[in-house]
C-alpha cells in the first residue's frame, strides 16, 4: 500500500511503546510487501495479464 499510495501506517498508534509489537508489526507489512512483489512479478511474466498504465 505504501509503494501504490504514499499511505505508511502509524506503528506508534499500534505499538506505543512497545519495540517487539513495532519489531512484529515491521515483519508482518514486510511479508505482505513480498507476497505483493512476488504476485505482481508471477502475473506481469503471465500470459493471463496485460499491464495498462
Amino acid at each position: 500500500m505504501k509503494r501504490s499510495t504514499g499511505l505508511s501506517l502509524k506503528k506508534d498508534r499500534v505499538a506505543g511503546e512497545n519495540n517487539e509489537v513495532s519489531k512484529w508489526v515491521d515483519k508482518y507489512l514486510g511479508v505482505g510487501e513480498w507476497v505483493m512483489d512476488q504476485s505482481v512479478a508471477i502475473a506481469g511474466s503471465s500470459g493471463w495479464f496485460e499491464r495498462h498504465r
